[in-house]
């Protein structure tokens, strides 16, 4: 008996649908592959949808994908009171993916990630200088925000794998679910996912601290519970690393603050502005008439003055502009400066840079001067 006749599949379905969808996935080098009942299989390649040159699925075919992908990962069954499912899979000869099971209309449809086996290092990524700095960080709060599919999880990933390869520690990840898996390296690697290796977020904050890391990767800041574990590892010695869905580094800073409750605000951003080393927003643009797309990266190290300025709500509003005056020796950036960069090495399109800046006027004023 096969291995998909064993995991409740219909062979056919498995081995001549789905195994070759995922692994045109992976050969296209999409990031993100969409299937529906009704419509052909859309990959996302550099930003766009794509639909695969196949029929659509049916709903007989759909439910063998989503019970077989469920049984391969070690997921029970889903039942009628499953409304969603999230978990990793690692496919021998074709790849890894994260999973995202939902119903609309009643029906199953799935999201799926398309993960990198090898991790890309700091350089292959193009990310600011400054990520190499923080590889020997050794306590604070760093952050990586950006909206979804801006590439948030693979720059931790390179991070990670970096300081694993260079230093002795032990680093922890909280992830929902696990995407990369990172190689142990000199250093030893536990990586805790919600659901299979603790049932909740907040029990696998709860007992962080017990489990003796050096640095703490939290997969998302997503509750004001989390950002007190976040400040509690960066005041006490270690270090802490996570991600925040924001747009760019002064919405970074003040999402955190709307997290924590009126009272309590005050205080958190005080011990946010002594915590916090540095802040990496990014963005994922297309390249100029080559194909695919670049990182644009805001960049925060923070600096006395800029401590000053996160800890008043007031002053929120001007850390683009303190970030743009203390980036000379400090690695930081803004957008709008690494958007001229990319211009002037010709990497895009003075039109891409326009449509991408923070501010346009500004951006086409700072070219024409430089």
């Amino acid at each position: 008996m096969t291995t998909a006749e064993q995991q409740g599949a219909p062979k056919k379905v498995v081995e001549e649908q789905l195994y070759p969808i995922l692994a045109s996935a992976v050969q296209n080098k999409a990031s993100d592959l969409h299937l529906k009942i009704g419509k052909p299989p859309i990959l996302r390649i550099n930003g766009e949808l794509r639909e695969l040159g196949s029929p659509p699925l049916t709903t007989s075919a759909l439910w063998a994908m989503v019970k077989w992908l469920c049984s391969a990962s070690g997921q029970p069954e889903p039942t009628n009171q499953d409304k969603q499912l999230d978990f990793s899979l690692q496919i021998t000869g074709t790849g890894r993916f994260r999973c995202h099971l939902y119903r609309q209309r009643g029906d199953w449809a799935a999201a799926i990630r398309i993960v990198p086996e090898n991790i890309p290092s700091p350089k292959d990524l193009r990310l600011p200088a400054v990520v190499n700095q923080m590889v020997g960080y050794e306590r604070g709060i760093i952050l990586v925000s950006g909206a979804t599919g801006m590439g948030k999880s693979t720059t931790i990933a390179a991070l990670l794998a970096e300081m694993s390869a260079k230093r002795s520690l032990h680093i922890l990840t909280i992830e929902d679910p696990i995407e990369f898996v990172i190689p142990d390296g000199r250093s030893t690697i536990t990586q805790r996912s919600i659901g299979i290796d603790v049932n909740s977020f907040e029990d696998a904050l709860e007992a962080a601290f017990r489990e003796d890391p050096d640095v703490l990767f939290i997969g998302e800041l997503r509750s004001a519970h989390a950002v007190e574990v976040a400040l509690q590892a960066g005041e006490s010695g270690h270090l802490c690393i996570s991600t925040i869905h924001t747009r760019d580094v002064t919405s970074t800073v003040s999402r955190i603050a709307a997290m924590v409750k009126d009272e309590m605000r005050a205080t958190v951003l005080a011990r946010l502005s002594e915590a916090l080393k540095a802040v990496i927003s990014q963005r994922l643009i297309p390249l100029s008439g080559r194909g695919g797309r670049i990182l644009a990266a805001e960049v925060m190290v923070v600096t006395p003055t800029l401590r000053q300025a996160i800890r008043d709500p007031d002053k929120h509003k001007t850390i683009a502009s303190l970030i743009a005056k203390e980036s000379t020796g400090t690695n930081s950036q803004t957008f709008d400066q690494h958007l001229l960069t990319l211009v002037r090495n010709k990497l895009i399109t003075v039109e891409t840079a326009e449509a991408a800046a923070t501010s346009p006027t500004d951006f086409l004023r700072a070219l024409r001067l430089g």
